[in-house]
């Protein structure tokens, strides 16, 4: 900056540089743009954030064979179903049609999927509600305490069995 003959300075070198800030977040926010762009692309793609995405026939060929190797085997796919992260497969094991889940990159498996929105239908019902057995009252027990002399709750239950 040079300073003029009646004491103002020149600004021809701020000005420089206050646009040069302009041009930067103009390229700044270009190159955010495109990286924007590419997420939106990758992840309609159906790939996910990992990109470690298998296909419904590995995840139920991989599923089989794992409950095969885990139940001695009789376990045979029925249906397949993506429900978002995870794939719904049926399984029929012993005559019985059983979904489980198997995360979209077939790393791990779900017993359950419970939804937590809308109305869920309670399953968990007790049928096997035994009766109250009788209790065969007979003579006094035997109860032996072994307390400290120095602690007031050990004396104070002292007190009390005597």
């Amino acid at each position: 900056m040079e300073e003029n003959s009646n004491g103002t300075m020149n600004t021809t070198e701020s000005s420089a540089q206050s646009h040069s800030n302009k041009n930067d977040w103009k390229v700044l926010c270009g190159i955010l743009a495109i990286i924007v762009i590419a997420l939106l692309v990758y992840m309609f793609l159906g790939k996910g954030i990992t990109g470690n995405v298998i296909s419904e026939n590995d995840a139920n060929t991989k599923i089989v064979d794992y409950l095969n190797s885990k139940t001695g085997g009789g376990v045979t796919p029925v249906s397949t179903k993506d429900i978002g992260n995870l794939y719904e497969i049926t399984v029929s094991y012993q005559g019985n049609n059983v979904p489980v889940y198997v995360t979209k990159d077939g790393g791990y498996f779900v017993q359950g999927a419970i939804p937590i929105t809308g109305d869920v239908i309670n399953t968990d019902t007790d049928t096997n509600q035994d009766a109250p057995q009788d209790v065969v009252k007979s003579d006094k027990p035997v109860v032996e305490a072994f307390i400290f002399s120095y602690c007031p709750y050990g004396l104070q239950f002292e007190k009390a069995l005597f």
